[in-house]
């Protein structure tokens, strides 16, 4: 695995669900994520597993449980009992110049953040008062450990898009860092 990138959509209150779905409709944002994650591993949690009702098309879709004998593996879905677990089990089936996806939900973003060198974050300006999902608010730390870029925006339209965004990279300073932490993380796995 070349790098850990974490993809998500969130509003400026930090809102990335409500009932166990995207709190807003960007098909803008759905194609980038396709584009992005296409022919790569992702690893999600079971609600975000759960959500999508069924793999994720052209990816090995890893999914993180507790409650691995509730769910069916297949080549298409892998099952792995913690994060670490499936960022070892990633690291197994993703060519060793292949980005490895973290797609969701909060929980999972929690746990990634310390192996995560990358983010591609969607900034939805959409307000979604009754939201249940939240990004952690201390998922990067300090800001200054990152560059940051905007590499998309767009705005509301009748072709789908219900709410302005905009599109940022983050990239970590000290890539080298990240990966010796994961590669320590990945080894410590039985």
């Amino acid at each position: 695995m070349r790098r850990l990138t974490a993809i998500v959509a969130v509003n400026e209150e930090g809102a990335i669900g409500k009932d166990n779905a995207l709190p807003w409709r960007i098909r803008s944002d759905l194609r980038f994520f396709k584009r992005q994650t296409e022919g790569h591993v992702v690893i999600m949690g079971s609600n975000t597993w759960r959500s999508l009702g069924k793999p994720l098309a052209n990816r090995t879709n890893i999914v993180v449980t507790h409650l691995a004998d509730l769910f069916e593996e297949r080549s298409d879905c892998r099952i792995a009992s913690g994060f670490e677990a499936a960022l070892a089990l990633a690291s197994r089936i993703a060519a060793p110049d292949d980005d490895v996806f973290v797609i969701g939900g909060a929980a999972i973003y929690e746990q990634a953040a310390p192996f995560v060198d990358r983010y591609l974050i969607t900034e939805v300006r959409k307000p979604v008062p009754d939201a249940d999902r939240f990004l952690p608010p201390a998922l990067f730390g300090d800001l200054t450990g990152w560059t940051v870029e905007k590499i998309a925006s767009g705005a509301a339209n009748d072709a789908g898009d219900e709410a302005d965004y905009a599109v940022y990279e983050f990239l970590h300073r000290q890539p080298g860092t990240v990966a010796e932490r994961r590669e320590a993380a990945i080894s410590a796995v039985p």
